[in-house]
């Protein structure tokens, strides 16, 4: 999913940025291992299903704002673990 909508952008400096993340996947795969991850899949899907409906919408300011909530809340739980 995430792959598809950068590459939607047409936009090759955010998918070289996307790139580069991916690259550090597993450190993230690593985290997800956790037992703390798999208790907030849950919250995980929400956030997910959030972005879909915006852009299913095509409702810009409800994607920025659920593609910033799912940053931050994803930032959080790779990185306060």
């Amino acid at each position: 999913m995430h792959r598809d909508i950068v590459e939607a952008l047409e936009n090759r400096a955010v998918l070289a940025t996307h790139t580069r993340l991916q690259e550090n996947i597993s450190m993230a795969r690593r985290v997800h291992q956790r037992s703390s991850f798999r208790a907030q899949l849950a919250d995980t899907i929400d956030e997910h299903m959030k972005v879909i409906a915006a852009l299913e919408q095509r409702d810009v300011p409800a994607a920025i704002v659920a593609l910033e909530a799912h940053f931050r809340a994803s930032t959080h739980r790779t990185f306060a673990a």
